[in-house]
């Protein structure tokens, strides 16, 4: 079951929120008079705002999930995470599609990817999973560490 944590609500900056979706609100209208033609019907542009509804209410829902996400766990998987990323970035140097002159895609039948754009954020958590449960970054060491086996294999890949 999907809870959200009562301290998450009393704590959520509601001030926020209420000018953001106002801000939006706004923009919506913009699009909508800036593209509303009077004469003729109103399926051909009503398109523009009310995607930009779509994607408001779409940006609604994904700020209640991040908000309520637990995001220590992360820290838990953070190598797995790593490995997957690197298992993907290996994958494209092998049998990636070439897209616009690069060697940047993964084909899954109907559906392409970029594995690097997950591994980006892979890779932050892996990074800051390591500085928040390591002491040795701090000397040439420990950043020699973290450059040959964090940074070097990816960058490499």
């Amino acid at each position: 079951m999907f809870r959200i944590d009562r301290r998450l609500i009393q704590n959520f900056d509601w001030l926020t929120l209420s000018i953001v979706i106002l801000i939006s609100i706004i923009g919506i209208l913009t699009i909508f008079s800036a593209t509303r033609q009077p004469s003729a019907g109103e399926s051909a542009q009503a398109a523009f705002y009310i995607k930009q509804m779509v994607w408001l209410v779409i940006s609604i829902l994904a700020l209640v999930l991040f908000i309520s996400f637990d995001y220590i766990w992360l820290a838990r998987i953070a190598l797995p995470l790593y490995i997957t990323g690197l298992i993907l970035l290996l994958i494209v140097l092998l049998a990636g599609r070439t897209g616009m002159g690069a060697q940047r895609w993964i084909s899954l039948g109907p559906l392409s990817f970029q594995p690097s754009e997950f591994f980006k954020l892979m890779f932050i958590v892996m990074l800051s999973s390591y500085y928040s449960f390591s002491r040795e970054y701090l000397g040439i060491a420990g950043l020699l560490r973290v450059f040959f086996f964090i940074v070097l294999v990816p960058f490499i890949l």
